[in-house]
């Protein structure tokens, strides 16, 4: 005999079943606090990028099953060979009762005067009453005469027998009330060793009839009674099976019996069997759990030297699923392959091998796994068809090959797959099909039905690739998340691209407000999804800002009358304000210091009155003080319409003190963009024309013109790298003691994008312009205004526009055309604005009409650097020649701080004109 304990029950189990805990506690010892996991259905999960189809599986269950059907046929094989030992052990004790009854039946020496065999042929028969009856009468007989103690013990044996025997006979009959178990555990205190191992089968009777009272506790001490020293050992394995059966088989006292057995002594054939039952307890514990559960993953490693012994195909497969469950693909193919290497027709390994392909991206590997004939007649098989056809249809997705992809998805509905699982990943097939109608109608009845992000991802992008983004922004699905939260940002995100930061910004801001306001875990999986559409580094975009610096511009042209230097030291702040903190105001103060040289009486002048030697300064200071609002209004339906005002007073020269106002209404749209704008201006091509002229010695001065204009530019993006522009302006010009005058401009274009490397846009194409005004002004007498005036021009060449990428630490933008124009003036009218009654005639003004034609060219460069998180420093230079018109050339220098930090520059903090530091406060045009 050998001492032996089941080594596949780990030390701690075995430590709490012999310390008597029950099972639950053993198990919260070994896993700590274990929180269970709700069993889920198998269901499948495509993410638009991934690049295979994640299937979330369940499908443990089925494994399980076959374990607890292959735990059941043991079972019952157990309890036959419990029955059988039973039976045995009954029969055994049949020839030991025989054999007390001959002993007393011929006893070696009885007492004289009375015949006792009579009696012991009563015994024999088991007459006790007949026995008890001849017995009174031999006593009445010889009074002398006492009765054997063999034939005494024999009745007294007969007599104890007859009582365990009519209880047993009584319960076995009918229900075993408390009366039947009351007496029961009376007899057993008063035969305890008829209730013994020596009398085993009586014990398991009795057992019996407490559990069936419902006193399991007492038939446990009679099992208990048994371990560990009862022999034969084949008995106690008995008494665990029996004890299974009638204490339940998940009882915590079956687990203390158990490690009451593990510490006794048994024959090779015992402790095989009690090694089976412990591996088969363990195992249906294993069966009844959830696969994906923490419970399952901790018990399946303390049955994996009983499975590997036994070489169970099935309990194997089980392992293998909760392997799966755990996202253990390795270890859960080992598993599947013993499975399948012990049993290969075995359906669930080969399932599971297939579920490890499919989730591993292995269609090849599939289909040879579906094509073995055992698991093509599973029924399973038609879902796994299914799911492969979903990785087939993502595979085609990632691809591009959308038509395919949808084909396949086709195949997987025909398979078992619902339209429900299939619906994400067909929205986005037709999205990549460029049927953003289908698609977004798909998106939108999935998103209605389940409220999924991924449904209302879908959703927005196929109405912003439809350009109805600001329709479905109106919609009552876009007031909550999730939809809203794609929606905003993709506005967010079409700002970004049309260069509106700053209303870029704010919604970037609205959007992660939104997702804030989510539960946590949806709020994770929101930011993570919506970060692609999100704009970058726009930290401090609409952070307040000083500026300084100053321009420089000289206008070539005759002393005292075209020629014009201008220095102009200017301060500008800036800062944002309204409801989302996308209302710019700037305020814009400017020193201007204009130098056209002395001034020397012209004929008209002199004609007038005005001594030859009447030179006057050309030096004036002037100030300028400009205060501008620019923002935006969302108009639903027509998205969003931007706005801007501006007014500025300018104060010195002969002109004295001006007010000027602009405004411009603008959008940018799908196609492109307009604007329209309406302003009054000084004309600043000579010191005439901006701040007027004194009559030297008169009193009197002329010029000051003013520049009353209307306009409107639109923008067509013809094709991905094809742009058409467009402007058209109607100004009406009016001065002090100056000749009205009116003048139409046109401007056409067209700009092809080269793509070039490290650059947000690089166009090439053809420029037209055309300018024609009522009469000429280019002239200096009085009652003209002294301002580039042609009733024709027309210019024709190439233009090129660039600018570097935006958010980067410096930016760079450039204009640059060339062309030949054509020009012609009319004689400019003589003394066109009376003077104390002179007339025209009597004074020879000399005034001619003429042409001119050549080469144009215009250069513009402007950069920006960022410094450091808050300083910023620009520079833009100017060049224009044009035929007829002189030479012009500015150039800008200026240092910016902001009140917050800049992560970086971009195109809105480029200057455009010499008169402002980014943006423009003036002048539409």
């Amino acid at each position: 005999m050998r001492r032996v304990t089941y080594p596949a029950l780990p030390p701690a189990l075995l430590l709490g079943l012999a310390a008597g805990l029950p099972w639950s506690a053993v198990q919260a010892q070994q896993q700590g606090n274990v929180t269970g996991v709700q069993r889920q259905a198998q269901q499948f999960e495509l993410r638009r990028g991934q690049g295979d189809a994640r299937v979330v599986q369940g499908d443990g269950a089925r494994a399980a099953r076959s374990v607890q059907q292959d735990l059941k046929l043991r079972g019952e094989q157990s309890r036959r060979d419990a029955a059988e030992t039973r039976r045995r052990e009954q029969q055994a004790l049949l020839p030991r009762q025989a054999g007390s009854q001959e002993e007393g039946a011929a006893p070696s020496a009885a007492p004289a005067g009375v015949d006792e065999r009579p009696l012991w042929e009563l015994l024999r028969h088991k007459d006790l009453a007949g026995f008890d009856r001849q017995l009174a009468r031999a006593r009445a007989q010889d009074r002398a005469w006492t009765p054997s103690a063999q034939l005494l013990a024999e009745r007294a044996r007969l007599n104890k027998e007859g009582e365990i025997e009519r209880l047993f006979a009584y319960a076995r009959s009918g229900p075993v009330g408390p009366l039947s178990s009351s007496q029961l555990q009376a007899l057993i205190a008063q035969y305890p060793q008829d209730f013994s191992c020596a009398r085993i089968d009586r014990l398991w009777n009795a057992a019996e009839l407490f559990a069936r009272a419902g006193r399991k506790d007492a038939a446990f001490d009679l099992y208990r009674s048994v371990f560990p020293d009862c022999t034969p050992a084949a008995n106690r394995i008995a008494t665990l099976y029996m004890a299974q059966q009638n204490l339940g088989a998940d009882s915590e006292m079956i687990d203390r019996l158990i490690a009451a057995e593990a510490a006794g002594t048994r024959d090779a054939d015992s402790d095989a069997k009690f090694q089976r039952l412990v591996y088969d307890r363990l195992l249906t514990r294993l069966a009844a759990l959830d696969p994906a559960g923490a419970d399952a993953a901790q018990l399946a490693p303390a049955l994996a030297d009983g499975i590997r012994g036994y070489q169970d195909a099935a309990a194997a497969a089980l392992v293998g699923w909760i392997m799966l469950a755990h996202n253990d693909l390795a270890e859960a193919a080992v598993w599947f392959n013993r499975a399948h290497q012990w049993q290969p027709a075995n359906v669930d390994a080969q399932l599971g091998l297939l579920q490890i392909r499919l989730q591993a991206g292995d269609i090849a590997g599939a289909e040879k796994l579906l094509a073995a004939p055992a698991l093509a007649a599973d029924p399973r098989a038609k879902a796994q068809r299914a799911r492969l056809e979903l990785l087939r249809a993502d595979r085609y997705n990632q691809a591009k090959d959308y038509a395919a992809s949808l084909a396949a998805l086709d195949e997987a509905e025909r398979q078992g797959a619902s339209r429900q699982q299939t619906a994400a990943l067909r929205g986005w097939n037709l999205y990549g099909s460029e049927r953003y109608e289908q698609a977004a109608q798909l998106f939108a009845s999935q998103y209605r039905a389940t409220r999924d992000a991924r449904m209302a991802e879908g959703w927005a992008l196929a109405e912003n690739a439809r350009g109805r983004l600001a329709q479905l922004a109106a919609a009552p699905e876009s007031k909550q998340a999730p939809l809203s939260v794609y929606v905003t940002a993709l506005q967010s995100q079409q700002l970004y691209y049309q260069k509106q930061f700053v209303q870029a910004d704010s919604l970037r801001q609205r959007a992660e407000a939104q997702i804030d306001a989510q539960p946590a875990d949806d709020a994770a999986q929101l930011r993570e999804s919506v970060q692609g559409y999100l704009p970058d580094g726009l930290q401090g975009i609409r952070a307040a800002s000083v500026t300084a610096g100053f321009s420089y511009s000289n206008h070539a042209g005759a002393d005292g009358q075209g020629h014009l230097e201008t220095l102009a030291p200017a301060l500008r702040a800036q800062w944002f304000g309204g409801d989302n903190g996308t209302r710019q105001y700037d305020l814009r103060v400017r020193n201007l210091r204009l130098d056209a040289a002395p001034i020397s009486p012209d004929p008209v002048a002199q004609a007038l009155g005005v001594p030859a030697s009447a030179t006057q300064s050309g030096l004036q200071n002037v100030r300028e003080l400009w205060f501008g609002a620019e923002d935006s209004v969302w108009l639903t339906d027509l998205g969003r319409l931007a706005w801007q005002a501006a007014a500025g007073v300018t104060d010195g020269g002969a002109g004295g003190t001006d007010l000027h106002v602009q405004a411009a209404l603008g959008q940018q749209t799908q196609w492109g963009n307009w604007s329209a704008y309406v302003g009054s201006n000084p004309v600043r091509d000579s010191l005439l024309s901006w701040r007027g002229q004194a009559l030297p010695g008169t009193g009197d001065w002329w010029g000051d013109v003013r520049r009353n204009a209307v306009g409107v530019k639109a923008l067509v993006q013809a094709a991905p790298r094809w742009s058409v522009s467009a402007n058209a302006e109607l100004a009406d010009f009016s001065g002090h003691n100056v000749q009205g005058n009116s003048a139409l401009a046109l401007d056409l274009g067209a700009g092809y994008d080269l793509k070039l490397s490290g650059f947000d846009y690089f166009n090439v194409g053809p420029a037209l312009h055309y300018l024609h005004y009522a009469n000429n002004q280019n002239q200096f007498g009085w009652g003209l205004g002294g301002y580039y005036s042609p009733q024709r021009s027309v210019s024709a060449g190439v233009a090129s526009q660039f600018m570097t990428p935006e958010g980067r630490q410096s930016q760079l933008s450039g204009n640059l055309e060339l062309g030949w124009n054509s020009a012609s003036q009319s004689a400019a009218a003589c003394l066109p604005s009376p003077y104390r009654g002179v007339a025209a005639s009597s004074v020879n003004c000399g005034y001619a009409g003429g042409s001119d034609n050549g080469m144009y060219a215009h250069l513009q460069l402007a950069a920006v650097r960022r410094l450091a998180p808050r300083w910023q420093l620009g520079v833009l230079g100017d060049l224009n020649v044009t035929p007829g018109r002189d030479r012009q050339y500015a150039a800008m220098l200026f240092v910016r701080y902001f009140f917050e930090d800049r992560a970086a520059v971009f195109s809105r903090d480029l200057p455009k004109t010499t008169r402002d530091f980014s943006g423009q406060l003036d002048d539409g045009r």
